[in-house]
């Protein structure tokens, strides 16, 4: 299996979407980030991240994880801590295991 194709004069790593909406990216159990995060995709963060996370198109937080900062992504779901302000732009999903130290804006919210 090649690791990476020509598609359209292009090269594109294979069964990969270039524009980054299908990525996802992983933050594991016992590794933390410090500084503000970007992503296009779904990030899932069963680690910590001491930073603000902005852009994803959704952010799934395990129940061990912490996210201490700011999150805006169309989608967020909740089943750790999040020590700041929440910006979901479609729907924001509050597992039972979470907890939101700050405000949150969402279009809909769904409280398990």
């Amino acid at each position: 299996m090649a690791i990476f194709g020509k598609h359209e004069g292009t090269t594109r790593a294979a069964g990969r979407d270039t524009n980054g909406e299908n990525t996802l990216s992983i933050i594991a159990a016992g590794t933390t980030i410090t500084g503000d995060l970007e992503c296009d995709g779904v990030l899932k963060v069963e680690g910590r991240v001491d930073g603000t996370v902005r852009r994803a198109r959704q952010v799934m937080l395990a129940q061990a994880g912490a996210i201490r900062g700011d999150v805006s992504a169309n989608e967020v779901v909740v089943g750790g801590l999040i020590d700041g302000n929440v910006s979901a732009q479609e729907r924001l999903e509050l597992q039972p295991t979470a907890v939101v130290n700050g405000d949150i804006t969402t279009k809909s919210i769904i409280v398990m």
